[in-house]
């Protein structure tokens, strides 16, 4: 019995330690990384997956979101012109950056 406990401590801790390694968050820090000129494939591995993309044409814009907690969230774009950061930072949910809306900065 004591050795059926004893395995099951380090079986519990390995799940949690998983659990807690696999949670990858973007968070709005993460956009100092970025740098005009960079290609989509370095965006995506310095902030992960976006939540959404959008543009069409020559321009393409990825849509982040920082979850800050009790249902408040922060949002940010990286548009893509001809697959190289043109722009980046901070957003509006209600008026996101798109492929025809001028750059933020």
């Amino acid at each position: 019995m004591a050795l059926l406990i004893a395995m099951k401590k380090p079986i519990i801790m390995f799940g949690l330690l998983l659990l807690l390694t696999s949670c990858e968050h973007f968070t709005g820090a993460s956009m100092g990384r970025i740098s005009t000129g960079m290609s989509k494939p370095d965006v995506i591995r310095q902030l992960g997956e976006p939540k959404s993309v959008g543009g069409g044409g020559r321009v393409e814009v990825l849509h982040y979101v920082e979850d800050k907690g009790w249902w408040q969230s922060d949002y940010y774009f990286v548009r893509l012109l001809e697959g190289k950061v043109e722009s980046y930072g901070p957003e509006s949910k209600d008026h996101p950056v798109s492929d025809s809306s001028p750059p933020l900065h």
